[in-house]
């Protein structure tokens, strides 16, 4: 029953004390959502900062992280969401850019649990993992990449990784010679 009234209350914006209005980079595209200043501040330390003497801003977000912002606010409201595979890096983005600890746990939790939505969505996570210093999910990436070498070398979003990236990489020989190791040698250990 609550979440819905705060659903309703998000929907029509009654008695909202701030807009947000969210661009996406390189456009015109602007959405503008009405909300409570509360609301936003109970969740997120950086909101409560940045609303504490303005009514209206705006926020400059990448075209896929203002995609998803609905679901990001919605999140703030309800406490809860849900994301399909090509959200995960946008909404960790926004959680992370607005300090909403719970959410940033909560899309690496379950990107590490998606890994087997295939190679495509495990190597972009990979890179974000690397790019973003998340130990926990770039080890999770690695080994699905290890054991899944055959749909990762026939990945389009593998390709050549960048250079700065190569050196991180060096994990994922030893994990891809143990993968190939044990699947050779069924029922021997690795050393």
């Amino acid at each position: 029953m609550l979440l819905q009234r705060l659903q309703e209350l998000l929907r029509q914006g009654n008695a909202s004390d701030v807009v947000l209005r969210v661009q996406a980079m390189g456009t015109d595209e602007v959405r503008v959502f009405h909300a409570h200043r509360l609301l936003l501040g109970l969740q997120s330390e950086q909101f409560r900062e940045l609303l504490s003497n303005q009514s209206e801003v705006v926020l400059q977000e990448s075209r896929d992280c203002a995609a998803v912002f609905d679901k990001f606010i919605r999140y703030l409201y309800c406490g809860e969401l849900t994301v399909l595979l090509a959200q995960a890096i946008p909404l960790h983005q926004l959680a992370t850019k607005y300090r909403v600890a719970s959410l940033q746990r909560g899309v690496a939790d379950y990107m590490r649990a998606h890994l087997a939505g295939g190679a495509g969505p495990a190597v972009g996570w990979y890179h974000y993992a690397v790019s973003t210093g998340d130990e926990a999910l770039r080890q999770s990436c690695l080994q699905f990449l290890a054991w899944n070498l055959s749909a990762v070398a026939g990945s389009a979003e593998w390709g050549a990784p960048p250079d700065a990236v190569r050196p991180a990489e060096a994990p994922l020989r030893g994990l891809l010679f143990e993968a190939v190791s044990c699947t050779l040698h069924p029922g021997t250990a690795p050393e």
